[in-house]
């Protein structure tokens, strides 16, 4: 992934909600980072997993689920 090509000059153009998860303990993709790629989309929404570093889903599930269940009961 270090290797991918930036997505951000298409990011502006996607009009879809985009939820963005990060941990807040990550060393890879610090909160502001994360904070800078959910601006790129006019529909991101962050959420900040506090218990976790770069892998969220694996150390802290509790989080991404809450993150996921209230993201998608959201109208788009």
């Amino acid at each position: 992934m270090a290797l991918r090509a930036p997505a951000e000059d298409i990011a502006e153009d996607l009009d879809v909600p985009v939820l963005v998860l990060a941990g807040a303990n990550d060393t890879v993709v610090d909160e502001e980072e994360a904070r800078k790629i959910t601006q790129h989309f006019p529909r991101g929404e962050l959420t900040i997993c506090a218990n976790s570093a770069h892998l969220p889903m694996l150390e802290s599930p509790q989080c991404v689920n809450e993150a996921l269940r209230t993201w998608l009961a959201r109208p788009s």
